[in-house]
Formats: structure tokens, C-alpha cells, sequence
């Protein structure tokens, strides 16, 4: 596979080119502004100790609606405001912190890499479809999808330590890291991240330009923001949003990067955005239908 794709790329540095140039412009344009201060702010939220004010607080709900520890809970909150891949690098910082186990860590990749609300309202929305009701649509369903697949994906009943908002704002309080030191930590974490994100951009651009030429929905399979674009050209709502759940090829190569290090598997992964675009594209072709 790699070899063919090396192939291709080299039978055609044209439209190589042309993708790896259009890959640059989105990681200028989008993925740079749109992630990377939540990227900062959700790694603040770690390494501070507020995931535990979080977790607690959200506990209750998702806790029991997906079968995590509350810090599971609050990782799947950070997925939502901060989009791709923002989640994955939530989920990673909490199991390197010792706060997670393994298992739990990559069952929560199943459901906590999401794009962002400021990614589906202003570019797909806005952006593709000239609405922004429309943008606000495809973020609810996306978050029902998202919701679904964590309730199919959620693993066996345990009894998790069970947090107060109280006390854990107390012991937050009483450990309070100095705010240059948390700062510190998250700009690096987050920047690493940006660069395995836009690295990806750049290459699955090139790939699915070379693959994909004329084909705009195969290629959104595998970049995400080529497939909601020609899906806003064509008014279907539905195809957008089951590109916007499955997150295309290129993130799940960035989550896998952000990942691999810590030795979690992706397969859980998969099968969680499998089901999530699935669920997207039959929710959203049922309520654009009934309208």
C-alpha cells in the first residue's frame, strides 16, 4: 500500500503539489486558528488539575451514560468544544497522568475525537452551506452521534470512585500548580500535537488529490474538509455530516500519532466512527426529509 501510494505520488507531482499546497492553506487557514487554543486550553485543563472539578461535575450524566470514570467524563466535554483531534490528546494527558486505565483510555477514543463547534458552524456551515442554522443542525447531530457510539462502545459496569465537586475544587485549590509552569507544559504538548495534525492535512491532501481527482466524496473519505465542501456545492446535508463524524482518513492518522506513544490501541477507534457516520448520515437524512 505505502509503496503504491509512493508510486502515485511520483507518477504525479502535479496534483501531488496542487493537494500538499491546498493542505498548507487549510492548516493556515482552519486547523491552526480553529484548534489550537483549545488544543492549549484543553491540556491546561490537565495538567492543572481542573479535569477533576470537571469530571466531577459531569459525572452523574455521562458517567453512567458511557460507564467512565469522571475523568472519562470530562474528557469527552473537552472532545466537543475543542474538535479534531483535541479529544485524543484529552484522553492521552489523562492516561499518562495515571488518572485512566488502559482499557478505558481506548475505549474513550471511540467517542472523544470530535470536530469542534466553531469547525462545523463557521466552516461547514457558514462556509459550505451558507447557513449557519444548518451548521448548528449538523453540531447537534454530531454530538448525538458521538453520544450513540459511546453508549455501544461503553465496556463492561465498574464501580468508579465517586467525586465531589466540593472536594475536588478543595483539592485543586490546595494544588494548584504555578500558571507559567501549566502554561509551559500545555503550548508544548499542544504544539507537538498541531504538527502531527497539520503534517497530516498536508500529506492526506496530496493523497486524495492524486486518488481522488474529480471524485470529491471519495476524497472526502479521506480528508474530511474536501468532502464537507463539495457536500455544501451539492446541499447534502447528509453526506456532510457522516464526513464530519467519520473525521476522514487523515484523522485518524493524527490520532494515531498522538496515540501511538502511549501504546493505545485504535481499533476501538474505528469502530466508534464507523458507527458514528453511520448514525449522523441516517439522523440527518431523517430530519432534513421531515422538514
Amino acid at each position: 500500500m505505502f509503496v503504491l501510494v509512493c508510486v502515485m505520488l511520483a507518477l504525479f507531482p502535479e496534483r501531488s503539489a496542487v493537494g500538499a499546497a491546498e493542505g498548507v492553506r487549510l492548516s493556515i487557514e482552519t486547523a491552526i486558528p480553529s484548534l489550537l487554543p483549545f488544543a492549549v486550553f484543553s491540556s491546561c485543563v490537565i495538567y492543572s488539575g481542573a479535569a477533576r472539578v470537571w469530571g466531577a461535575a459531569c459525572s452523574k450524566v455521562f458517567g453512567r451514560l458511557f460507564n467512565v470514570s469522571p475523568y472519562g467524563a470530562a474528557a469527552f466535554i473537552v472532545s466537543l468544544v475543542g474538535g479534531y483531534p483535541t479529544g485524543v490528546r484529552a484522553v492521552c494527558d489523562t492516561y499518562e497522568k495515571g488518572l485512566i486505565e488502559k482499557d478505558e483510555a481506548e475505549r474513550l477514543l471511540a467517542f472523544c475525537n470530535n470536530s469542534g463547534a466553531v469547525f462545523i458552524i463557521g466552516a461547514a456551515g457558514i462556509g459550505a452551506f451558507g447557513s449557519v442554522k444548518i451548521g448548528i443542525l449538523l453540531y447537534l447531530v454530531h454530538i448525538a452521534a458521538a453520544v450513540f457510539a459511546g453508549v455501544l462502545m461503553r465496556g463492561k459496569k465498574r464501580t468508579f470512585l465517586k467525586m465531589s465537586v466540593r472536594e475536588e475544587y478543595a483539592k485543586y485549590r490546595a494544588e494548584k500548580q504555578p500558571l507559567m509552569y501549566v502554561l509551559g507544559k500545555s503550548l508544548a504538548s499542544a504544539g507537538g500535537a498541531m504538527v502531527n495534525v497539520c503534517a497530516a492535512v498536508i500529506v492526506f491532501n496530496s493523497i486524495a488529490e492524486v486518488f481522488c481527482s474529480g471524485l470529491p466524496y471519495l476524497a472526502g473519505l479521506i480528508e474530511m474538509t474536501r468532502g464537507v465542501f463539495a457536500a455544501g456545492g451539492d446541499e447534502n446535508m447528509t453526506a456532510a455530516a457522516i464526513f464530519l463524524s467519520w473525521g476522514g482518513l487523515s484523522v485518524h492518522a493524527q490520532a494515531a500519532a498522538i496515540a501511538s506513544p502511549y501504546d493505545l490501541k485504535m481499533k476501538y477507534h474505528t469502530m466508534g466512527k464507523i458507527i458514528a457516520a453511520i448514525f449522523a448520515g441516517v439522523m440527518i437524512f431523517i430530519l432534513s426529509s421531515a422538514v
